[in-house]
């Protein structure tokens, strides 16, 4: 990651936007679940899934595999192609 000296917030929080990087993903689900990441296993659990609206499970960039909340999946990304 690049950082421009003297570019932020005085509060030490500074402003970026995603690259568009695209990634791939499965779902949306909505039963429970434990997902294998590269962190450790992930539980989706009711409470998980209620907050969520349900989750997505994304492949990232480097084949990384973990889940995001389908609001979060919602507000930033957008599905390309279709299947």
């Amino acid at each position: 990651m690049e950082f421009i000296k003297g570019v932020g917030a005085d509060d030490g929080w500074y402003s970026a936007t995603k690259k568009p990087v695209e990634v791939e993903f499965r779902g949306p689900y909505d039963d429970p679940d434990v997902i294998e990441t590269i962190e450790g296993d992930f539980e989706v659990d009711e409470a998980y899934i209620e907050e969520h609206g349900g989750y997505v499970i994304i492949r990232g960039v480097e084949g990384d595999v973990y889940p995001c909340g389908l609001d979060v999946f919602n507000q930033t990304y957008n599905v390309v192609g279709g299947k």
